[in-house]
C-alpha cells in the first residue's frame, strides 16, 4: 500500500479549529505504538537494538526521519552516480527510515484505525474530530506546520524524546517529575473500580509534569542565572553572561547545567548578606562531602539539599515540588468524581452518566474484535479466520474504536485540565511563598560586614576552583565593561 488509507474527505475551511485538531493529534503520538507493534508481531525473542528503541521514544526523531531519504540510492543524486557505482556507496545511511519500512507503516496504518490514532504520518492529517480517519497533507504549509508544532511539543513536553538520558541529566527535574506521576497513578482509587490510568496517552502524562519539572529548573538555577553564579555556558569577557544565546539553552534545558559560584569579590556585589566564612562554607559542602544526596540548614539559600551536584533550596524548590504532587493528586481525584457521577458522553451527548466505566467499557469492546468475535459477527467459517483476524478497519472496527477513542480524549483532557489547575496553582503559590520568605531572610541578615582581606582570593583545591573566569583590576567588581 503506498499509503496510509483513506476513509473519506472532509471539506472544511481554513480555520484555527482545524490547525488545532492536527497539532492536538500530533501531540498526541507516540511512534513507541509503531514498536512495540512491530515487536509483537515478529513474535518472542525479536527486539529492536538500544538505539533504536531510544530513538523511537522521540517524536520529533521519528517525524524527521520520516523526511529524510534512508540511504543515498534513495536521493536524487544517488539515482545519477554511475551504473558500476559500488554497492556500499549506494548504502550509505542518512539518517532516514528504509522504503521497505515506510511501506510497512503504510501498510499497517492502513489496517489498523488504532495504529492511525496513535502515530504520525508526513503525507496525512487527521480529518477533523475524526481521529481514525485521514486525509492528504497536500501542499498545505499551515497543515505541515501544524503538525509539526504538535510533534515538537509531543517530544519537548509531552514525551522528553531520549527520556533515560535526559534524566540522567536533569535529576532533580526527573524526581520532581516521578513524584507528580506517582501522585496521579490510580488516583482514581476509592472513587471508582476501574483500574486503567486516568490519564492512559503517555504524552499526555507527561504533560502533567511539566510545571513541575520547569519550575526545578527555575529553582536550581538549570533556567536563568541565580545571583552569585555565572552562567551556565559563561562568557570569556564576563562570566554572568552567556557565551551564546543558543548554547546557554541546550546547556540548561538539555543537559541540566547551571552556573557555578562566583569568586567572592564578585558574588558578594550580587549578595550582599553571605560572609567570607559563609561562602567558604558552603564551598566545603559542595565540594568536601561526595555524598550524592546531602543536606545542610545553613546554606546560602537556607536550608538546602544537593541532589547529584544539584542545589535545590526547600523554601524554592522541595517544598513547591512536593506541592505540586499533592495539588496534581487532588486535581486528578477531583476530575475522577466529576466524571463518575457526573460525566458527559462525548457521542451521545448524556449527562450523568459514569465516564470512566463507559471509557472502559468501548475500549473492551474494539479490544474483542479479534478473530473469534469476527467469526461470529459475520458467520466466517474457520478457513477465513486468519483473514479477518487482518481485517480490522471494517467499518465494524472503526465505530467502535472512534467511540471509544473519544470518550477517552474527553477524560484525558477532562484529568489534564484539572491536574494542570490545582497542581499548577499550588506550586505557583508555594514557589511565590517560599520566595517571599527567602527575600525576606536576605533581607533581615542584613549586609554582611566585609573586610578587605575577605576581597582577596584564597588557593582552593583543583576540584574546588569556580568555573567562572576570575579577571580583577583595581579593586572593582571585575573591570568588566
Amino acid at each position: 500500500m503506498a499509503g496510509s488509507q483513506v476513509i473519506q474527505n472532509a471539506n472544511l475551511p481554513w480555520d484555527w479549529d482545524e490547525l488545532k485538531w492536527i497539532a492536538a493529534q500530533a501531540f498526541r503520538s507516540n511512534p513507541r505504538y509503531y514498536q512495540n507493534l512491530q515487536t509483537q508481531r515478529m513474535g518472542q525473542g525479536w527486539e529492536p537494538s538500544i538505539l533504536e528503541d531510544m530513538a523511537g521514544s522521540s517524536p520529533l526523531l521519528d517525524y524527521t526521519r520520516q523526511h529524510l531519504p534512508g540511504k543515498l540510492g534513495d536521493t536524487a543524486l544517488g539515482r545519477k552516480l554511475p551504473w558500476n557505482t559500488p554497492e556500499w556507496v549506494q548504502n550509505i545511511p542518512l539518517g532516514g527510515y528504509s522504503r521497505e519500512r515506510m511501506e510497512g507503516f503504510d501498510e499497517l496504518r492502513g489496517q489498523l484505525p488504532n495504529l492511525r490514532a496513535n502515530t504520525v504520518h508526513k503525507d496525512f492529517t487527521p480529518e477533523f474530530d475524526n481521529p481514525t480517519a485521514e486525509e492528504p497533507i497536500g501542499d498545505s504549509g499551515r497543515r505541515k506546520a501544524a503538525q509539526a508544532f504538535g510533534v515538537t511539543m509531543a517530544d519537548t513536553i509531552g514525551v522528553q524524546g531520549l527520556m533515560n538520558l535526559w534524566w540522567l541529566l536533569n535529576a532533580g527535574e526527573a524526581v520532581t517529575s516521578v513524584a507528580t506521576l506517582q501522585g496521579l497513578h490510580n488516583a482514581q482509587a476509592g472513587i471508582s473500580d476501574v483500574r486503567a490510568p486516568l490519564l492512559k496517552s503517555r504524552p499526555m502524562r507527561m504533560a502533567a509534569t511539566a510545571p513541575a519539572w520547569i519550575a526545578m529548573k527555575f529553582a536550581n538555577g538549570s533556567f536563568g542565572r541565580l545571583d552569585g553564579y555565572s552562567a551556565a555556558s559563561p562568557s570569556a569577557d564576563d562570566p554572568r553572561k552567556a557565551s551564546s544565546p543558543v548554547e546557554e539553552f541546550l546547556s540548561e534545558m538539555v543537559l541540566g547545567r547551571s552556573g557555578n559560584l562566583l569568586p567572592y569579590r564578585e558574588f558578594v556585589q550580587e549578595r550582599p548578606d553571605v560572609t567570607k566564612g559563609e561562602y567558604e562554607q558552603y564551598k566545603a559542602f559542595l565540594h568536601g562531602n561526595k555524598m550524592p544526596i546531602k543536606f545542610t540548614a545553613d546554606g546560602i539559600h537556607g536550608a538546602e539539599v544537593n541532589f547529584l551536584g544539584k542545589s535545590l533550596p526547600v523554601a524554592t524548590a522541595v517544598i513547591p515540588a512536593v506541592a505540586m504532587a499533592l495539588g496534581g493528586r487532588y486535581g486528578a481525584r477531583k476530575a475522577a468524581l466529576r466524571l463518575k457521577e457526573r460525566g458527559v458522553d462525548p457521542v451521545s451527548g448524556e449527562m450523568g452518566v459514569d465516564l470512566l466505566q463507559l471509557r472502559q467499557k468501548r475500549f473492551e469492546a474494539f479490544n474483542e474484535l479479534d478473530g473469534n468475535s469476527l467469526m461470529e459477527r459475520h458467520g466466517a467459517d474457520a478457513n477465513s479466520r486468519a483473514d479477518d483476524r487482518l481485517q480490522p478497519n471494517s467499518p465494524e472496527a472503526r465505530e467502535l474504536f472512534d467511540l471509544y477513542e473519544k470518550t477517552n480524549r474527553a477524560v484525558e483532557n477532562e484529568v489534564l485540565r484539572d491536574v494542570l489547575t490545582y497542581g499548577g496553582g499550588s506550586l505557583t503559590a508555594s514557589a511565590l511563598i517560599g520566595s517571599t520568605l527567602e527575600s525576606l531572610r536576605r533581607g533581615l541578615r542584613g549586609k554582611a560586614p566585609i573586610e578587605e582581606e575577605d576581597l582577596e582570593e584564597t588557593e582552593l583545591a583543583p576540584a574546588e576552583v569556580p568555573a567562572a573566569p576570575r579577571v580583577v583590576q583595581n579593586g572593582s567588581t571585575g573591570g568588566r565593561r
